[in-house]
């Protein structure tokens, strides 16, 4: 990854931070409901059971509900019109770091990226059969010694109000599977710059192995 400074001058700064709260637990293969759930929580005051209260419905009204073998998922076609049901235009583009998520992430973009949950995390996603996955990504975090940038912080709605963060060689692991497999477009940027009150510069990894936000 490239280093901080790289970027600065072109960009402006603000990500996000104190996101705990929103990050719920789903139930069964509830992903992509939950990651739709946590944008518009981003721009609007809704709780944590909007994607069974009126997400989950709405997309069964359009046919958009997949039957799982453990419930109901969300095509991947139907996000765009979820996000437009709440007046959040967004738009899928190819996987880049530095074209895309850096960017999209630092302009305070809402951004969902479809992953193959156990090359993102293998101790939590111990088992292979776990295929697509979509989590919400809110930032960046550096090195702090050398302002290296490491990877991207953010939601997992199987790690329930916690702030997660995830190595970019693994994201970019977990993105080639989706690449080969699911669509050449796997990242959901909103068009419009998210209303959330707790912006942060960035995160950092420090000394003691923790990746917290720095004001």
């Amino acid at each position: 990854m490239i280093h901080r400074s790289q970027i600065q001058n072109q960009i402006t700064f603000m990500g996000l931070k104190d996101v705990e709260v929103l990050a719920d637990k789903q139930v069964g293969p509830t992903c992509g409901f939950e990651a739709i759930e946590n944008i518009i929580q981003l721009f609007h005051r809704v709780g944590n059971d909007l994607s069974q209260t009126d997400l989950l419905p709405r997309a069964r009204t359009v046919g958009a509900a997949v039957r799982c073998p453990t419930g109901e998922a969300l095509d991947i076609h139907a996000y765009n019109w979820l996000l437009g049901q709440y007046g959040i235009p967004a738009t899928w583009y190819a996987f880049n770091h530095n074209n895309v998520l850096l960017p999209a992430v630092s302009l305070n973009r809402g951004v969902i990226l479809i992953v193959h949950a156990p090359y993102l995390d293998p101790l939590t996603y111990p088992d292979p059969s776990n295929v697509s996955h979509a989590i919400v990504l809110t930032h960046y975090y550096v090195n702090e010694f050398t302002g290296l940038i490491e990877g991207y912080v953010g939601m997992d709605s199987n790690v329930e109000h916690k702030v997660v963060a995830w190595p970019h060689e693994f994201v970019e692991q977990a993105v080639l599977w989706v690449l080969q497999h699911i669509t050449p477009e796997p990242v959901l940027v909103t068009d419009i710059p998210v209303t959330w009150p707790s912006p942060t510069s960035y995160y950092i990894h420090n000394a003691a192995n923790q990746v917290v936000p720095v004001d």
